[in-house]
């Protein structure tokens, strides 16, 4: 059997990389959905921060009806 080619040798490399970024991102993805998914509670927009909400936090004035 010859020796492979340098341009086998190439392409076996090129999917090495692609199949492992594949993996990689995967992994990472499952991680940041299960991570949203069990902090579902926390508002993901990055205007809704805590001080912005604290109307809703605070009763009523007492002056109200």
């Amino acid at each position: 059997m010859p020796p492979p080619s340098r341009r086998a040798a190439l392409e076996f490399w090129l999917g090495l990389v692609l199949v492992l970024a594949s993996v990689l991102g995967g992994v990472w993805l499952t991680d940041v959905l299960l991570d949203r998914a069990a902090n579902s509670s926390v508002p993901s927009m990055s205007g809704m921060d805590h001080g912005n909400m604290t109307d809703m936090d605070d009763p009523p004035p007492s002056s109200a009806p």
